[in-house]
């Protein structure tokens, strides 16, 4: 069983990999030019924040 260290190093490396996630979202959805697209990739990324 994990202790509560390795549970807390797990969690921030969750949050970081979720935090890359909206960054490469906004680095996307910033080069879209269809707003229907744009508007999927933005919900998309609203489950991700």
């Amino acid at each position: 069983m994990w202790n509560k260290s390795e549970t807390i190093n797990a969690l921030n490396e969750l949050l970081q990999g979720e935090y890359m996630a909206v960054e490469s979202f906004n680095n996307f959805i910033s080069r879209l030019e269809d707003d229907k697209i744009k508007n999927v990739f933005q919900e998309i990324q609203k489950q991700h924040r």
